[in-house]
C-alpha cells in the first residue's frame, strides 16, 4: 500500500474460500491502514495464548519464539501509526500508544531485530549479493554520501567502499544518470560496502561473504527514533525531554547494527555539530534524516518516510530520470487491467490518476508535516 496507495485487502487471498473472491475489491489506503493495526492489535494478543502452535525452527528469524513476534507485532504498528501522524494526528498518536504499551511490550535492544539470516548456499541467497555477481555499475548515491561525510560518519567504510581513483576518499554519485553519463563516474565514485559483495566471481571479488550478509526487516534503531519523534511531540505518553535519549539510542543503535561499536567512536559522532541533539523542528528534522540514513538497504521505507517527512531535503530526480520530481507512488501492475480491470478503475477514479505524482493517503497533507516548511 505505501508503493502503490489503494490495494486489495479486506477481500484478497479469499480465492479458496466458500464464497470465493476472485476479483476482489481495492480498499483505501486509509482503510488499509486501519485493518493492518488493528489485526496487529489482535496479534500481540493472540501471541500471549499460552501452548500457541509456533513454527519452531522453520521460523528463519525468531525460531518460533511468539515473545519476540510479539515484540515485532507491536514494534510494526508504532511503525504504522506514525506513518499516518499527517493526515490523522490523533488516530496516529492513540494507535502509537497502544503500540507502545502493547501485550509482550516493543523492541528493547538490537538483539530483538528482525533479521533475515540468509543460509548463502547458493540457493537462498542475499540478494544484493546475487546482484552484484554479474554486474559492476552500483554505486553509492550523491545525496547519501554528502550527508554522511558532511558529520564523518562512521558507517561510511561498511556502507561504500572508497573511490578506484583515490583510495583515501569516498564519494557518491547523482541519481537518475544515462548509461554514458554514469560511466564517467566508474571510477571516482564508491561502490556498496564489500560486506554485500560475494567472493570468487566476476564482479564478487570486492568482498566474500556477501551471499549470506543478513538483512534487516524491522530494527530497534528505527522504533528509537519513533519514540524521539513521538516525545518531541509530546504524543504516545512521551515528552519532549525524553527526545534527545531516544535519538541518541536510535543513532547508537544503528551504529553497533552496522559493526560501529568503539565508544569514543559513538562519542565523537554524537557530538558532531550536524548530529548533535537541537529540538524542536530542528531535532525533527534531524530524527528525519538519522532515521532515513540507518534504512539503508531498505529502499522502500527510506521512501516512504522522505515522503511523509520532507528529510533529506537534498533529494531530487536525476537529469535523466522519467519525471522531474521524486515519484509519489508507483504505476499499478498493467496485469490487474486484464485482470480486475473494474475494481481497478473504481480504485483510481477514488486515488486519481494512476502516475508518478498522485499521492498516496498518507502523503497527501505534506504541509502538516513540520520537517517539511
Amino acid at each position: 500500500t505505501d508503493t502503490f496507495g489503494d490495494i486489495p485487502y479486506s477481500e484478497a487471498l479469499k480465492g479458496d474460500a466458500s464464497d470465493g473472491v476472485l476479483l476482489p475489491k481495492y480498499d483505501a489506503q486509509k482503510d488499509v491502514y486501519t485493518g493492518m493495526m488493528a489485526a496487529l492489535t489482535k496479534v500481540a494478543a493472540d501471541l500471549a495464548t499460552p501452548g500457541a502452535v509456533t513454527l519452531g525452527s522453520a521460523d528463519p528469524i525468531y525460531n518460533g519464539s511468539p515473545a519476540a513476534w510479539q515484540r515485532f507485532a507491536n514494534t510494526l504498528h508504532a511503525r504504522m501509526a506514525l506513518r499516518i501522524i499527517n493526515v490523522d494526528p490523533a488516530a496516529a498518536a492513540s494507535e502509537l500508544q497502544k503500540a507502545l504499551n502493547g501485550p509482550g511490550g516493543v523492541f528493547r535492544s538490537n538483539a530483538d531485530n528482525a533479521i533475515m539470516k540468509w543460509p548463502g548456499d547458493g540457493q537462498f541467497n542475499n540478494s544484493w549479493s546475487d546482484n552484484f555477481k554479474t554486474r559492476d555499475d552500483h554505486r553509492l548515491s550523491q545525496t547519501l554520501m554528502n550527508i554522511m561525510l558532511a558529520n564523518s560518519d562512521p558507517r561510511i567504510p561498511i556502507y561504500a567502499q572508497p573511490t578506484v581513483a583515490d583510495p583515501t576518499k569516498y564519494a557518491g554519485m547523482p541519481n537518475g544518470l544515462l548509461a554514458t553519463q554514469a560511466a564517467t563516474w566508474f571510477n571516482t565514485s564508491s561502490r556498496p560496502g564489500a560486506v554485500f559483495y560475494p567472493g570468487a566471481t566476476a564482479y564478487g571479488t570486492f568482498g566474500g561473504g556477501g551471499a549470506s550478509f543478513p538483512q534487516a526487516v524491522l530494527t530497534y534503531a528505527e522504533l528509537s527514533f519513533i519514540k524521539a519523534e513521538a516525545a518531541e511531540r509530546g504524543i504516545a505518553g512521551l515528552s519532549a525531554g525524553q527526545a534527545k535519549g531516544f535519538y541518541d539510542a536510535a543513532i547508537t543503535a544503528s551504529l553497533n547494527q552496522w559493526g560501529v561499536t568503539d565508544a569514543a567512536k559513538i562519542s565523537a559522532f554524537l557530538a558532531q555539530p550536524g548530529v548533535a541533539y537541537k529540538g524542536g523542528v530542528e531535532g525533527l528534522k534531524q530524527i528525519a534524516v538519522q532515521k532515513w540514513i540507518a534504512l539503508f538497504t531498505d529502499g522502500g521505507q527510506a521512501w516512504a518516510e522522505w515522503r511523509r517527512t520532507c528529510q533529506p531535503t537534498t533529494l531530487k530526480a536525476g537529469p535523466a530520470a522519467a519525471v522531474n520530481f521524486i515519484p509519489r507512488r508507483f504505476y499499478y501492475s498493467t496485469t490487474e487491467i486484464s485482470a480486475n480491470g473494474d475494481n481497478l478503475a473504481a480504485a483510481i477514479a477514488r486515488q486519481g490518476p494512476d502516475n508518478f505524482g498522485t499521492r498516496v493517503y498518507f502523503d497527501t497533507k505534506p504541509t502538516a508535516a513540520p520537517t517539511c516548511q
